[in-house]
């Protein structure tokens, strides 16, 4: 084919297609569509573990009473954080299950991932509904999957929908000053802990490497001391 037809087609098949590139999906309120996949596990990730929020706002998991508690400095826009997430809090489920840990999660900022303070008032307002932790795994998630673009407020929102979470409600949190408060509070204990990165986890307010085999060995050594 000559080259002049070439070029020709090529532009013919440009225009053809603007207005299809020019089209984005939009809901009936007239906001973008975006993908939001949730965990496959996430009904029976958290099914039958207590719950609840420290005096300071802190997302907690597990029995109040349990002998042993762990403090999870951490960010959604942290890869470290991820990956303790994947590797270490998911196992620490047993723990926890067990009413041998009391799991709570510190929020900050920190990390590479844009819109990470986003995130964290996002999820800290799922926690006044009862749905910070199927949230906060699907914030992991999306980290997973969709990297720099993990955290974009469309997704944050639907995200909010489709996990059962009121959106007036969800809104109204989001727009007051309820979750800068609780992420200040977590900024000061950082600090006061002398904390400088995240994961940091403290197990009993005493430092441990943010590994499963160094927290196991914590857990292992105050139980040890208790009997």
């Amino acid at each position: 084919m000559h080259p002049l037809r070439n070029l020709l087609l090529l532009f013919t098949l440009a225009v053809l297609a603007a207005p299809a590139l020019a089209l984005r999906e939009v809901t009936p309120d007239g906001r973008p569509v975006i993908e939001v996949p949730l965990p496959a596990d996430l009904a029976d990730l958290y099914a039958d573990l207590p719950f609840g929020r420290t005096d300071d706002g802190y997302p907690y998991l597990g029995d109040p009473a349990a002998p042993v508690v762990i403090h999870d400095f951490a960010s959604y826009s942290c890869p470290s954080c991820l990956s303790f997430y994947q590797n270490v809090f998911l196992a620490l489920l047993e723990d926890i299950r067990a009413g041998q840990v009391q799991f709570i999660y510190v929020p900050v900022n920190t990390g590479s991932i844009p819109n990470g303070e986003a995130a964290n008032r996002a999820a800290l307002c799922a926690a006044e509904q009862e749905r910070f932790w199927v949230y906060s795994s699907a914030l992991y998630h999306w980290h997973d999957t969709y990297a720099n673009s993990a955290f974009e407020p469309e997704r944050l929102a639907q995200g909010a929908t489709l996990l059962g979470l009121a959106p007036a409600d969800w809104q109204a949190c989001l727009d007051s000053t309820r979750p800068d408060d609780v992420l200040q509070s977590a900024r000061q204990l950082m600090e006061h802990a002398g904390i400088q990165g995240t994961p940091s986890i403290l197990v009993n307010l005493e430092p441990v490497m943010p590994t499963l085999e160094a927290i196991r060995e914590q857990i292992d050594r105050l139980r040890r001391n208790r009997t």
